[in-house]
């Protein structure tokens, strides 16, 4: 209708981690061992599908599929499923095995969770989260790493990267679009948006065919 303006998003900036700093809490884990693995494991899953930590913690290992996670207590009570990138897949893959292998001599009580305590196999708590996240914080001579920042990197990232909108609303479990407009568009760089809005054009695509 002429005379009326489109609703404004709010838009703020998030203080999201940066691809760099994601690698060296990655990096922070060099080992082998079953907690190394956990730790890096956890750090790839929270950078690479934007879950939450509470999601994080109650993944199961029949909801792990070749390439994907499905996620079945999330925000609202809602389910949703998240994929997997080359590298978490051979992460998780590794730590998978070094899980069986180091529960063969140690107790599992929780065996049905993906990530469990080194004790006696309970599900990991969020303070065992953040634990993991602070060695890897410390390691890294980080400050400030949070389990969320690792969301905020993920939608950030795959905006900045050209990914849709919409999809990145769906893979973060978002309830509207405009939630995660408002919260990720404003914190994405003007070069971001030039360049993207340039790769993107639907003129460009249109003669590509």
């Amino acid at each position: 209708m002429e005379g009326l303006e489109p609703p404004k998003i709010e838009q703020r900036q998030v203080n999201a981690l940066t691809y760099e700093e994601v690698i060296k809490l990655l990096n922070s884990y060099t080992t082998q061992s079953f907690k190394q693995l956990r730790g890096k494991t956890a750090i790839a899953l929270l950078a690479d599908t934007g879950v939450r930590s509470n999601e994080l913690l109650n993944i199961k290992l029949d909801h792990i599929q070749q390439d994907s996670i499905f996620i079945e207590k999330a925000k609202g009570n809602k389910q949703r499923t998240v994929y997997l990138s080359a590298l978490s897949t051979q992460i998780l893959s590794k730590y998978l095995r070094r899980r069986q292998d180091y529960f063969t001599d140690h107790a599992l009580i929780d065996e049905e969770y993906l990530f469990v305590s080194s004790t006696v196999g309970r599900q990991l708590t969020y303070a065992g989260l953040y634990q993991i996240i602070k060695f890897a914080e410390k390691k890294a001579g980080l400050k400030d790493v949070r389990p969320h920042k690792f969301r905020h990197f993920y939608a950030v990232q795959s905006l900045s990267n050209g990914l849709d909108l919409f999809f990145v609303q769906r893979v973060l479990g978002h309830k509207s679009v405009s939630t995660t407009a408002k919260v990720y568009l404003g914190s994405m760089q003007e070069a971001e948006v030039k360049r993207n809005a340039k790769l993107n054009s639907p003129l460009l695509k249109r003669n590509k065919k």
